[in-house]
């Protein structure tokens, strides 16, 4: 029989306060620390590219997602309101969060001019806002207007006067053929 041979390793390593080994390694303040950086979200940039069309009494806001996230993805968005303008200063209101790069806003009034603006907003906050812009929506068509639907519509249903007539000419013909058959 032959003898079993049995081979073992130890490994042994003595580690100390950043990375030396010794009578460093019972001294941390003779040792030399190495600095782990640890890199934090910020702001996202500005959203891009905002566009906004009028509508009768609305106004259809587009936009893209900012050039940077900050390093923390994109949860909302913030619509900033300015307008109807009556004096010299703009004064921006928050009036939506969305979770889109798209917004209509139906708070609107005709004929008047809004200014908007749109902040992206990640985990670490609100980033600074896009470009403004400038819309006027369109008023209703019947603004003003005291408006009375037609009593009947173009080419619909003929009134009670035009089937008399009808009747009465297809009477007068009916009559003046058979008149001629005798």
């Amino acid at each position: 029989m032959m003898p079993a041979f049995v081979l073992s390793f130890a490994l042994l390593a003595t580690v100390g306060v950043g990375g030396f080994v010794g009578d460093e390694a019972r001294n941390p303040s003779a040792s030399s620390f190495i600095a782990i950086e640890t890199q934090s979200a910020t702001v996202p940039s500005e959203p891009m590219s905002l566009s906004a069309t009028p509508g009768i009494l609305r106004v259809s806001l587009y936009w893209d997602s900012p050039v940077s996230d900050g390093g923390s993805s994109i949860v909302s968005y913030n619509v900033y309101r300015a307008g109807p303008i009556v004096g010299v200063s703009v004064e921006y209101k928050l009036i939506k969060t969305v979770q889109t790069e798209a917004y209509m806003d139906y708070s609107v009034q005709g004929n008047r001019t809004y200014y908007y603006r749109i902040t992206a907003v990640n985990s670490a906050g609100e980033g600074p806002p896009s470009d403004s812009i400038s819309v006027t929506p369109k008023l209703d068509p019947y603004h003003g207007y005291n408006y009375v639907p037609p009593l009947e519509p173009e080419g619909g249903i003929p009134t009670i006067a035009t089937i008399a007539i009808v009747a009465a000419i297809m009477g007068a013909v009916l009559f003046l053929f058979f008149s001629r058959a005798d």
